[in-house]
């Protein structure tokens, strides 16, 4: 049984690969192609695309000085960018932005929640840092009924409460919503969540 965030492993174990279409865009802006100058672009420049390929080459070529210039770019309102920056965040701060990811999922301007969730997952949170934020989030976004059909970080959220915070009689608030409608849950994401905790998770 897979667990809920393979896919985390899987998205991160790539990014160091150089990504040819964002070489290709500012070799055609003629910007070179380094980690200086895409901090500049993230800082200075409103077009989408470049935003996206900025956060996407410095998985290659970034460093945790390259942070403060990707936080600006996740305010940005295209989804894709939003998302890609959140991403590289995660990667560059290898678990140290957690709070920052957890602080995006409570705000109303950024819509990319799936994303920040995936990059909170990317390595164990031990300090609990995104806890908090991940639990507020969950609680008001884990709707009853026919709610629980759509939800934005696709289970996510809920795989992060079972595996940090349990024992709080919030996250418990939060599964016995999921379990009591659980006809309305996303069977992959049921089975697998109940795979990893069949204590927590009622089949």
């Amino acid at each position: 049984m897979q667990k809920l965030d393979c896919h985390v492993s899987e998205w991160f174990w790539q990014m160091r690969a150089r990504n040819e279409a964002a070489e290709d865009h500012f070799k055609s802006c003629k910007i070179p192609y380094d980690e200086s100058n895409l901090i500049e672009v993230l800082q200075s420049s409103q077009d989408k695309f470049d935003l996206l390929w900025a956060a996407v080459a410095l998985r290659e070529l970034g460093t945790p000085r390259a942070i403060p210039a990707l936080k600006g770019a996740v305010k940005f309102k295209s989804l894709d960018v939003q998302g890609n920056a959140a991403l590289t965040i995660a990667f560059l701060a290898n678990g140290g932005e957690n709070g920052f990811l957890a602080s995006l999922l409570v705000s109303k301007e950024y819509r990319a929640k799936f994303y920040a969730m995936t990059g909170i997952l990317y390595k164990e949170d031990a300090a609990h840092s995104a806890l908090p934020l991940v639990l507020e989030y969950s609680a008001g976004a884990t709707k009853g009924g026919k709610a629980l059909a759509k939800t934005p970080c696709e289970g996510l959220d809920w795989l992060y409460l079972a595996r940090y915070g349990s024992q709080l009689p919030q996250a418990q608030e939060v599964f016995d919503k999921i379990n009591k409608n659980r006809k309305y849950v996303d069977e992959n994401i049921f089975t697998r969540l109940a795979g990893e905790f069949p204590q927590i998770f009622t089949i």
